[in-house]
């Protein structure tokens, strides 16, 4: 007589009820771990951004004393009366403000289409110091709009 096997549903391709809550368990976990490693990388990618931001604000700021410094020496530099320092600084720190700010929208967008978005985001510290370096930012362009 032929050696029956121990247990007929594995070898007949049939689940059992226990089999199939295990792998929708496993399912389920391992789709929570992609969630997460994708929030992580959100968060990640909103820190570049704020480094991306600060870099762009600080080489504005940079660029505008020195241009301030080299259309004062007394020289003629044509291309000072073209991209003055004004001007200069003050599209570097739109640049850096909107490079900020679209992405904190995409971030947030995209948390919210995965359903990882809560109240307590808003407040974390990512979020925080991507506030401060807008405000800064929006501080430096509307100053340097008005006061030159």
């Amino acid at each position: 007589m032929e050696h029956l096997p121990e247990n007929p549903a594995t070898t007949t391709g049939i689940t059992t009820v226990k089999e199939e809550k295990e792998g929708k368990k496993k399912k389920d976990e391992k789709r929570d771990l992609t969630l997460e490693k994708l929030e992580l990388a959100l968060y990640r990618a909103q820190l570049a951004a704020v480094r991306t931001a600060t870099t762009t604000t600080t080489l504005g700021f940079a660029l505008h004393r020195l241009l301030e410094e080299k259309a004062q020496d007394g020289r003629n530099r044509p291309l000072l009366n073209i991209f003055t320092p004004r001007v200069v600084a003050l599209i570097l720190f739109f640049a850096g403000f909107l490079t900020l700010i679209s992405y904190s929208f995409r971030h947030v967008s995209t948390l919210k289409k995965i359903g990882r978005i809560t109240p307590k985001f808003y407040y974390s510290g990512v979020m925080m110091v991507s506030y401060i370096i807008l405000l800064l930012t929006f501080l430096l362009f509307f100053g340097t709009l008005i006061y030159g």
